[in-house]
């Protein structure tokens, strides 16, 4: 038979059922006792009677007499509550059932595999196909009378349950345990299940009824779909009439941020975020701590300036280890606590081109922070460089005037470094010596200045027969006169040395007779 034909017998046998359901239903309801109910059918003869019903259904689908429509009736009573799971279903056997009293409890509500796992959930006929054109007909009963009292729902504070839909996803299905007191305890206890439906909101949320793996516990699942305000009727389904409603609150998701400030330290841990719906955000503290030379890290706190710290990670020493807050972007200050050390105050001599700078200077204290000054004397040490002299110190290497001297006074703040730079002058050549005032024409003369540096270069002028060989000036005068002669010395790196003297010709001397006779005379 095609399948449309099934749903028609299924409709024919629902009918059937309403009229059966009513007396049956009557019996049940009425009872003030119930027999001993008749445990979990396994196999076998079925024993069950609306007084004494199976507590639960438990075998293969060969076990089951299945009813053909229209010809043999076989009925199994079952408790309110009872748990359904029926092995050995084949690729050809049908997939239908009663969903207005069975609930699956395979993973999301699907029957797959080849077994059903199931929760009679409301008293009246139910039907499973479990070939085609047989279905196992259950009547399901309460046969006691402690009815519930109430109904919670888990999670869902005075009826109301708040949660969060993100309008670009993902948004995933909501769980929420559902359960049932009665008036009074019995033994056995009463069995009952529940009946949701949803009353409004069909575009803020999507509902499902679920239960429970074990086939105990009823579940209201929804998924969010929008945001805005949905409610739900349960009902439960023993006759007693409680019920309660709940209201789905769904509001939208926000984005919030911490951030870690160091607080004049550094390291501080990354940002944070947290998504939240109800306008409030929680962060756990990070181990991670910054680090600031002279502190040590105390913890967190919401104000820069405070001394005693809210929060620290994993909650150590008494602080909080959560921070929560309602502004969607916040920040935690680093809290300090200076830690006592050593502060040094060091005169630091820099040869600044040269070479033979004195070691530095230096003097320590110890405490929470740094106070006071030291007062250093300026070394008298001889520094060196190639041409210059060290003329003193100064504050920056390219002063050309020395700020200090050997033997002056310098003040440095502990906790700080001062660096003095040699201050270099140009060295002079020095040039002594007398030489020859007087000359003879044809007659050599030579003069060898005393230089204060070795290696220089002299040069001469002022008389063309004086020339320079080696470190003498020498030459053969021609003429007799009167000659202004400088000679100069030279050295790359020093400032260069000049003599200036005269030097007087005469001409060679020749005999004459005195006029006067006698007398010998020499001209000039």
């Amino acid at each position: 038979m095609a399948m449309n034909e099934n749903r028609r017998l299924m409709s024919a046998l629902a009918l059937f059922a309403v009229t059966a359901m009513v007396l049956l239903s009557c019996v049940s309801l009425a009872s003030e006792e119930s027999d001993a109910v008749a445990g979990t059918f396994t196999g076998g003869t079925n024993v069950s009677s609306p007084t004494n019903p199976y507590t639960e259904i438990n075998c293969d689908i060969s076990d089951l007499e299945v009813s053909f429509a229209f010809d043999t009736w076989e009925v199994y009573y079952v408790e309110l509550g009872s748990y359904l799971k029926v092995t050995g279903f084949g690729p050809d056997y049908g997939r239908d059932y009663d969903t207005g009293h069975l609930v699956l409890t395979m993973v999301d509500g699907i029957w797959t595999g080849d077994e059903i796992r199931a929760y009679f959930y409301d008293t009246g006929r139910a039907t499973l196909q479990t070939a085609e054109d047989y279905f196992v007909i259950f009547e399901v009963v309460c046969t006691n009378d402690t009815k519930v009292q109430s109904i919670t729902v888990t999670g869902a504070s005075s009826g109301t349950y708040t949660t969060g839909y993100r309008p670009d996803g993902p948004n995933y299905e909501k769980d929420l345990m559902i359960y049932t007191t009665p008036r009074y305890s019995a033994d056995p206890a009463p069995t009952t299940s529940v009946r949701i439906t949803q009353t409004s909101g069909f575009d803020v949320a999507d509902l499902r009824h679920g239960i429970s793996a074990s086939g105990l516990v009823p579940y209201l699942h929804f998924t969010p779909i929008g945001i805005g305000t949905a409610t739900f009727l349960i009902e439960a389904t023993d006759g007693g009439g409680a019920s309660t409603t709940l209201t789905v609150v769904v509001n939208e998701y926000v984005t919030g941020t911490l951030t870690f400030n160091a607080n004049g330290g550094s390291g501080a841990p990354a940002d944070m975020e947290d998504e939240s719906y109800t306008g409030k955000f929680y962060y756990e503290i990070p181990q991670q701590e910054p680090v600031r030379s002279g502190y040590g890290f105390l913890g967190w706190a919401e104000s820069r300036y405070a001394t005693e710290p809210e929060y620290f990670y994993d909650g150590q020493n008494d602080l909080g280890w959560r921070y929560s807050t309602s502004s969607a972007a916040s920040t935690l200050y680093a809290v300090w606590e200076q830690t006592v050390q050593t502060y040094t105050a060091s005169l630091v001599y820099d040869a600044n081109g040269g070479s033979g700078a004195p070691a530095s200077q230096t003097s320590s204290i110890t405490g929470t922070s740094p106070s006071g000054s030291k007062s250093f004397i300026v070394t008298d040490d001889v520094l060196v460089r190639d041409g210059c002299v060290c003329v003193g110190w100064a504050l920056s290497s390219g002063a050309a005037t020395a700020q200090y001297h050997a033997g002056d006074s310098v003040s440095v703040s502990y906790g700080s470094s001062l660096t003095l730079y040699a201050v270099w002058e140009q060295a002079s050549i020095t040039m002594t010596g007398s030489p020859n005032g007087f000359g003879v024409v044809g007659t050599s003369w030579s003069y060898a200045p005393t230089l204060s540096v070795d290696g220089c270069t002299l040069s001469v002028s002022g008389a063309s027969w004086m020339v320079v060989s080696g470190d003498t000036v020498v030459g053969t005068p021609t003429s007799a006169g009167t000659f202004e002669i400088t000679v100069t010395a030279q050295k790359a790196g020093y400032q260069s040395a000049t003599q200036t003297f005269t030097v007087k010709v005469l001409s060679n001397l020749s005999f004459r007779s005195s006029p006067e006779g006698g007398a010998i005379i020499y001209a000039v």
